[in-house]
């Protein structure tokens, strides 16, 4: 049987298939350890925050320093923006068996907005949008590629990534 690749990366789509079990949908559970601050981030932005200090983004995923010397993130008019230094920040999902890569720019904006029980981040502008890498390889070139749309509800993470790729992580 064949099937078909997805007629956009947008996240209703990304949603759909990943609902569907669809081979363009990766699925993985990640443990408390692994979710935590992504999950203090989703509370901190469920609000519509106006800014987040560096230093509370700091805090959120327990990093001692600020590798990418991030400025804070501000959300004005229904816009997201973060500045700071181009940068890669590596993290080993070990529940999948995987090194990730976000290759972050100098400047990241998008259009963000939170709904009900989401928050959405929709990065339309190319040169504005992060770029997720795997360590192994052979799983970056399926896999990786630019995030152009990111859901976040306070039991998992969406992300569109390339052209046709959509990655879902479950929290406990």
């Amino acid at each position: 049987m064949l099937i078909p690749v997805q007629a956009d990366n947008s996240l209703a789509s990304c949603s759909a298939a990943c609902e569907a079990g669809s081979p363009y949908c990766l699925v993985a559970e990640l443990p408390n350890n692994e979710a935590s601050g992504l999950k203090a981030l989703y509370s901190k932005l469920e609000g519509t925050p106006a800014a987040i200090s560096a230093a509370e983004l700091q805090a959120q995923f327990g990093l001692p320093n600020d590798p990418c010397h991030r400025e804070g993130t501000t959300i004005e008019n229904g816009v997201l923006t973060n500045g700071g230094e181009t940068c890669t920040l590596q993290s080993t999902i070990a529940s999948v068996g995987l090194t990730a890569f976000l290759d972050i720019p100098a400047k990241l904006k998008g259009n963000f907005r939170s709904s009900g029980n989401e928050v959405q981040l929709d990065i339309s502008d190319p040169d504005y949008r992060p770029r997720l890498r795997f360590d192994p390889q052979y799983f970056s070139d399926e896999w990786g590629g630019e995030i152009s749309h990111v859901a976040g509800r306070s039991d998992r993470l969406l992300f569109s990534v390339g052209t046709n790729s959509c990655i879902r992580f479950d929290f406990p």
